[in-house]
């Protein structure tokens, strides 16, 4: 009898065996055909909505654009920066081009909104008010007129900002979701803010499908908006472009690498998958039916074997449930493992443990070596082995008392007891004279700290240090810096200046590109500007020559070769070695672009030629129509299209270029000089002078003057 228990419950087992093989290969089977057929569909979707989204903002972006550089609108920031009385500023112009702008129903904008960095004024399609009033109707919860400020100081020109919804405003009565998309080039003190009307534009693009759900990223894959109608499945965090959120889960295709990114949040996830799911369990519950009642029939006398045979299957899965358990009590306590990356010197058993026993008061005095072009990798490691070995030295002769720690690899830190401070001075003193020695392969930079207590870390100290060194200038001797000095005034690298620079590269103009970069930089030393901020324009040049080389599709290998000579400017120290360092990267941009465009642009290069040794004479589009047996209309066309600026723009740019150089080097009156550049008016060339330069002929020449006096 015991045997054929055994055999019932051996063929009982089997059975269900065979249940369970049958059921993994039908779910195998059936789900993932048809996942696999609806992560299709959804990829389809996703990109579809992606291209529909990025094309309308693309749109958006070309009419913000435009409209920043319009006439009315540069014209009133003029008015602004001459400070001219609020009466009579002249926003009526602006108003009325945002009114058309709006009124293009297939833009699906709400309204145009126009900032200035520096002045409290606002305009949108309803004309001029204080920008705190006017943004406050796009507010909801997040924009203010301080979230606006801090967009000055992004590098992106173009951004789109998460969607707010809207209620009751002075625009519109009940509620509205908008998207601000906002264009602010790189230093430039204005922006404009376009606010699509999101639900408006979402009928438009979604089109027929309306069962859609998706969800719209930008490029640092932060929520923008959600087509979703009921926005609740969202945290109102993400719709305020609060953090990021993974979506890598296995449902969701692959997204494009674009600058905007749909991700389907339902089409695969939801309805077809929970469908299928239900099925299975319908099969497999009915298959178990099954399994039960042969059970009942067949094993009722064996009752007891097949109930030690259950508990023995359940016991495992029990214990997995323990395992899952103790695995997610365990989960917070790793969490709180932090990893910390520890300096090779372990300064706290070096002594600055004592120093926070005894709660004395303290200075630190952190070194930064900046090491220049002419010095090698060989020669760097002696002159560090040197400097720090002067500064201990020294530092050991007038402060026994400090710790000196090599904190990173061109930083050295002295922490000086306060009963010690006054030695100080004389310290850097003698460290000045000995580091002076050498300004050749390194300079170096002192920043010092104001007297902290006991209860500041060591890391808070360290990161006031970094800021002070910051303020670091372009200047070939050792800076010692006392606290933070003035903020940069670095707004130099305009949107005119950026203009005349790409329609300058785009023909491969070294002369114009050189002396750009020379008059920017010289601006910004005039202003008494950072290392920092020499290094942000250097940044901003070689990003925008990068573009504009990709745009010409030259040589990858060429590029490349070109390209290495950026990491020369990472190495700059002083005004003349950014001049020195830029003109050379500007002039191997010029080469390649004029190799190129000496093949393909020989017309355009030779009207080039003809402004640059003519542009004295009374030189017109017609006299180079003639010449080159083009119509005016034509070659005025052709010229636009090729440099990306007009005939009469380069004739004046070349002119007022040659006029600055005569201003600077030569002591010929205002008049005669204007004369020798082609202007044969005096109040012709005052006034297109100052409108390019901001500075009147003669201001010019004396500020420069003194420019020379105190660097000479």
């Amino acid at each position: 009898m015991n045997g054929f228990k055994r055999r019932i419950a051996a063929s009982f087992a089997l059975m269900i065996v065979l249940f369970a093989i049958v059921d993994v290969l039908i779910v195998y089977l059936v789900k993932s055909h048809v996942q696999a057929d609806a992560l299709q569909m959804s990829q389809l979707t996703v990109e579809m909505m992606a291209e529909r989204y990025q094309s309308h903002f693309q749109r958006v972006e070309d009419v913000l654009s435009r409209e920043f550089t319009d006439r009315q609108v540069v014209r009133l920031r003029k008015q602004l920066l001459a400070h001219t009385d609020p009466a009579m500023l002249n926003t009526r112009a602006v108003a009325e081009e945002f009114l058309r702008i709006v009124g293009e129903s297939d833009l699906y904008i709400d309204n145009l909104i126009l900032t200035f960095r520096s002045a409290s004024l606002a305009v949108d399609k309803n004309g001029a008010a204080q920008a705190a009033d006017l943004l406050a109707d796009y507010s909801g919860e997040v924009y203010s007129l301080a979230y606006w400020n801090t967009q000055y100081e992004r590098k992106a020109e173009y951004e789109s900002h998460p969607a707010v919804h809207l209620s009751n405003s002075r625009h519109q009565t009940g509620t509205m979701t908008v998207i601000p998309y906002s264009f602010k080039p790189a230093f430039a003190d204005y922006m404009l803010i376009a606010m699509i009307d999101a639900d408006r534009l979402r009928a438009a693009m979604l089109d027929e499908q309306t069962d859609v759900n998706a969800t719209i990223m930008g490029p640092d894959r932060f929520f923008r908006y959600t087509t979703a109608m009921d926005t609740r499945e969202l945290p109102a965090i993400l719709l305020a472009g609060g953090s990021p959120v993974d979506v890598s889960d296995d449902r969701f295709p692959d997204r494009s690498e674009s600058s905007l990114e749909a991700v389907n949040r339902g089409a695969v996830g939801d309805g077809s998958s929970l469908s299928l799911d239900q099925t299975i369990a319908f099969i497999v519950a009915a298959e178990m039916s099954l399994a039960v009642l042969a059970a009942y029939l067949l094993g009722r006398h064996i009752y007891t074997p097949v109930r030690q045979m259950q508990l023995s299957v359940s016991r495992p899965f029990e214990d997995l449930v323990n395992v899952n358990e103790r695995n997610e009590r365990l989960k917070p306590e790793q969490e709180e493992v932090i990893p910390i990356r520890r300096n090779a010197l372990n300064w706290w058993d070096g002594g600055f443990a004592d120093f926070v026993e005894s709660e004395e008061h303290y200075t630190i005095v952190l070194y930064e070596l900046r090491f220049r072009l002419a010095a090698d990798a060989g020669m760097r490691e002696d002159i560090s082995r040197a400097i720090v070995g002067e500064i201990e030295r020294l530092t050991g002769e007038y402060v026994p008392s400090s710790l000196t720690y090599q904190v990173e690899q061109r930083r050295f830190l002295s922490i000086v007891p306060g009963l010690a401070c006054g030695e100080i001075p004389a310290l850097l003193e003698g460290l000045k004279q000995i580091f002076d020695r050498d300004t050749r392969h390194v300079l170096v930079t002192v920043a010092i700290s104001p007297l902290f207590g006991s209860d500041i870390r060591l890391n808070e100290a360290y990161q006031q240090l970094q800021r002070i060194l910051m303020q670091a200038r372009p200047l070939e001797e050792t800076q010692i810096l006392l606290g933070a000095g003035k903020s940069d005034d670095d707004v130099v690298w305009t949107l005119q200046r950026e203009q005349k620079f790409v329609a300058a590269m785009m023909v491969g103009d070294e002369e114009e590109l050189v002396n750009l970069a020379h008059v920017t930089l010289e601006e910004l030393d005039l202003r008494e500007n950072s290392l920092e901020a020499f290094r942000r324009l250097a940044g901003a040049i070689i990003d925008k020559t990068r573009q504009l080389l990709f745009h010409c599709n030259l040589p990858a290998d060429r590029v490349r070769q070109w390209d290495l000579s950026a990491e020369r400017l990472d190495l700059c120290c002083t005004v003349t070695e950014y001049n020195e360092e830029l003109g050379a990267y500007l002039k191997g941009a010029a080469s390649l672009i004029k190799e190129k465009k000496d093949a393909e642009e020989p017309v355009v290069e030779q009207i080039m030629k003809a402004i640059q040794e003519r542009y004295m004479e009374d030189l017109s589009l017609d006299v180079l129509a003639v010449e080159f047996q083009l119509s005016p209309s034509y070659l005025s066309t052709y010229i636009k299209e090729k440099t990306g600026l007009n005939f009469i723009e380069h004739l004046h740019d070349t002119r007022l270029r040659n006029a600055q150089l005569l201003l600077l080097d030569t002591d010929l009156h205002i008049q005669t000089i204007g004369s020798q550049v082609g202007y044969r008016n005096i109040s012709s060339f005052n006034r297109m002078f100052k409108s390019r330069t901001g500075l009147s002929p003669s201001e010019y020449r004396r500020a420069s003057m003194m420019n020379r006096k105190r660097l000479g």
